[in-house]
């Protein structure tokens, strides 16, 4: 198997390096040991100030690294877990630990009503935030995102495409990622993860007829991206993103998610709303009197967001204020329009998502007219192609 990326690929990443020195690589070679793919580190809570769990089997508690036995018993009721002082306070117990593990015999436990199978693991982050991450087989993770990503009852051949692209980018997180608390996390930011009481027949079968195909570039793995709606065209990850052009996520012209009722959108939102949004994500604004978007891409997405506030302006990328006001807020980038009404703002758009790599709509519409999943693939990741490993 190549380890290396074509010549020309590499020129194409090199003229842009001065653009992003501190850009995020989007091609790495896949290790001769695969043991970095064989379990994936999902944040499925972060900075929260309390969480409840439970199991229906035997549990014990851990510390970490050093796997101390802190806590057991026969069964784990609707337990609270907090951060304190010192440490992690589980119900009325206090560890002064600031990461522990919690394991059930039963082989699943829930955390704030979602099920997760093997364990968690709970660490006490700064300003007494909590941080949850399930640990779990990396092809058992996948049959938690999958349905949660696409609805089960879509064409098969969306549905294999969708499994595939979803365990190329967790691949890639599992690799990039692997010395931080957690890898991926289980929402829109990073892929949505329903956990074990999310599995569904259907997609489980997908999963397991794919088994161990990724997409690779020139030999190298790759964050295979996808969104829901791109209305036309798909975008330039290091438009979104501090990382690295790649030439499989350069865009794509796309006509063919046009029935996705997230086709057209609009959203009104109370300005100090908005305020208290952008404070939140660690701006400092005073009272917004004006939102502009501009330095419109060949997508016709918005890469920037200019704020006018009563303390001067803020100028933004297009995506990090879109995550910043939220994602059902701000769906798209795709042809944005805001305009200013009494105390909100009205926000209009097109498509639902970052517009990077595969659209799902499409991709549907694909299958529909009977293209296999390789082909989806290669059409939304141009240059690239699947490599099964084990």
């Amino acid at each position: 198997m190549k380890t290396r990326l074509a010549v020309g690929a590499f020129l194409f990443c090199l003229t842009r390096s001065a653009v992003a020195a501190e850009a995020e690589a989007t091609s790495l070679a896949l290790p001769n040991h695969l043991s970095s793919f064989n379990r994936i580190r999902v944040a499925v809570v972060q900075n929260g100030d309390e969480v409840t769990l439970s199991a229906n089997g035997a549990y014990r508690v851990e510390s970490l690294p050093d796997r101390s036995l802190l806590d057991r018993g026969l069964r784990l009721g609707e337990m609270k877990v907090r951060p304190s002082f010192q440490g992690i306070r589980f119900g009325a117990k206090d560890f002064r630990f600031p990461k522990i593990s919690i394991l059930s015999d039963s082989g699943s436990i829930r955390v704030n009503n979602k099920i997760y199978s093997s364990g968690v693991q709970i660490f006490r982050k700064s300003r007494g935030r909590l941080l949850v991450v399930n640990e779990v087989e990396a092809e058992t993770y996948l049959k938690g995102v999958l349905p949660s990503e696409m609805p089960p009852r879509w064409p098969k051949e969306a549905l294999k495409a969708q499994a595939v692209a979803s365990r190329t980018f967790a691949l890639f997180k599992a690799l990039s990622k692997k010395n931080e608390d957690y890898m991926v996390a289980g929402d829109v930011i990073g892929q949505v993860y329903g956990g074990h009481g999310a599995e569904h027949s259907a997609t489980d079968r997908l999963i397991d007829e794919t088994r161990g195909e990724i997409l690779t570039y020139q030999g190298q793995i790759f964050p295979a991206y996808f969104h829901s709606t791109c209305a036309g065209q798909t975008t330039h990850a290091e438009y979104n993103w501090d990382i690295q052009p790649h030439p499989a996520l350069q865009g794509v012209n796309c006509f063919f998610c046009l029935r996705s009722k997230y086709q057209r959108w609009g959203k009104e939102v109370q300005i100090n709303d908005l305020e208290r949004r952008l404070k939140n994500a660690g701006y400092q604004v005073g009272a917004i009197s004006r939102i502009s978007p501009g330095k419109w891409d060949a997508s016709g997405r918005a890469r920037e967001i200019e704020v006018r506030h009563s303390k001067g302006t803020l100028t933004l990328r297009g995506n990090d204020f879109r995550l910043a006001v939220g994602p059902h807020v701000v769906r798209s980038l795709k042809d944005l329009r805001v305009a200013r009404s009494g105390s909100s703002m009205k926000f209009a758009g097109r498509g639902w998502g970052h517009g990077v790599g595969m659209c799902q709509w499409g991709a549907k519409a694909l299958a529909e007219q009977g293209k296999t999943y390789r082909e989806i693939l290669e059409f939304y990741y141009p240059g690239a192609t699947i490599t099964r490993i084990r």
